[in-house]
């Protein structure tokens, strides 16, 4: 995923939310290409423009999948032993919930739209 992509998908998505103007966008992104030490997202909640409730709802449609906030959750440590680290480290994952059912796995990842995690 390209960088400038990602900034422009989600601040479309917060201005046509109505949870910041066009032009106070236009500055926030202005400022965030001034620094290379935040993920666009932690900047935005740095600014206090955006709440975190808010940011990940703007996520979830950005990728298309469900939000899920795990601060302070714990990962079944069964889980993480299904997948070798490699490949948990390569695509920035970390298992999160089986389900039985439907022999699924979710799992919780820096970037939902890496490809490779369908076929983990």
């Amino acid at each position: 995923m390209d960088q400038k992509d990602f900034v422009e998908g989600l601040s479309a998505i917060l201005t046509n939310r109505r949870l910041i103007t066009p032009a106070d966008m236009v500055n926030l992104e202005r400022e965030f290409h001034t620094r290379s030490d935040v993920a666009f997202e932690d900047f935005l909640l740095e600014t206090g423009i955006i709440d975190r409730e808010d940011l990940l709802e703007a996520l979830s449609q950005y990728y298309g999948v469900p939000q899920l906030d795990v601060t302070g959750a714990f990962f079944d440590h069964q889980f993480l032993r299904l997948i070798p680290s490699g490949i948990m480290l390569r695509h920035l994952f970390i298992p999160y919930y089986r389900d039985e059912g439907s022999d699924s796995l979710w799992v919780v990842a820096a970037n939902p739209s890496d490809p490779h995690l369908l076929y983990v």
